[in-house]
């Protein structure tokens, strides 16, 4: 790896790190302090989570280029999608109930699709072989596109990940496993086709190895 190659890794690397970090602090200082019991916890939670998706998509931006650019995009980004992500939490809190209900009378007369959580932890989701399947086949193209491959490889990438993260986010929101659902959902929204995210091609290497890794875990815990 050549010297400048062997720099941008570094830097991409770093400026991802410090962007978690910070990510993270703010996740913290917004959220609520226990599980949610009420729209506007839920509204925080679902707030710090955007906060959260913003900074770590869009601080490397301004770390690596440091221009106004980067740093305006950061800042309408923070002013935009936690409120409404604010908003979207609160009516999720507001209607949580009443759709679990609906959900149970529904399935009662059905075939059990969900069945109640295993005593082992690591079973997480139940009856889902579609999920499992999807998630596998999105850490197979993951590890894949850390390759120098043509730009064409990546939009089907894009849809795949970004389809896959989505489903998973809502089985995973179904069974309160909120850490699990955030990372989802980040996911989701780094690997958006249709408002795409475009970083550094090093920093996409080391996101698609964690993102596969991670999915690929994730497909392990699904019966």
């Amino acid at each position: 790896m050549s010297t400048h190659a062997t720099t941008a890794l570094i830097t991409s690397v770093s400026s991802l790190g410090i962007s978690a970090i910070i990510g993270y602090l703010a996740f913290k200082l917004i959220k609520p302090k226990n599980k949610p019991s009420n729209p506007t916890e839920y509204g925080r939670l679902f707030a710090a989570g955007a906060s959260f998706i913003c900074i770590l998509a869009l601080l490397p931006l301004f770390i690596i280029r440091q221009n106004t650019g980067a740093l305006s995009g950061l800042v309408v980004s923070l002013a935009i999608w936690p409120a409404l992500s604010y908003v979207v939490g609160y009516v999720y809190g507001k209607t949580k109930e009443p759709s679990l209900r609906l959900a149970t009378e529904i399935s009662s007369g059905v075939k059990e699709l969900i069945k109640e959580p295993l005593a082992d932890s690591n079973q997480i989701i139940t009856e889902e072989p579609a999920l499992k399947f999807l998630m596998i086949i999105s850490s197979v193209m993951l590890l894949i596109a850390a390759l120098p491959l043509p730009i064409e490889y990546y939009t089907p990438l894009r849809f795949v990940v970004c389809g896959t993260s989505a489903y998973a986010a809502l089985c995973y929101l179904k069974k309160d496993q909120i850490g699990v659902f955030i990372s989802f959902l980040l996911m989701a929204a780094l690997w958006n086709p249709l408002m795409p995210v475009y970083l550094d091609k090093a920093m996409w290497v080391v996101l698609d190895i964690a993102a596969a890794i991670f999915i690929f875990f994730q497909s392990r815990r699904i019966t």
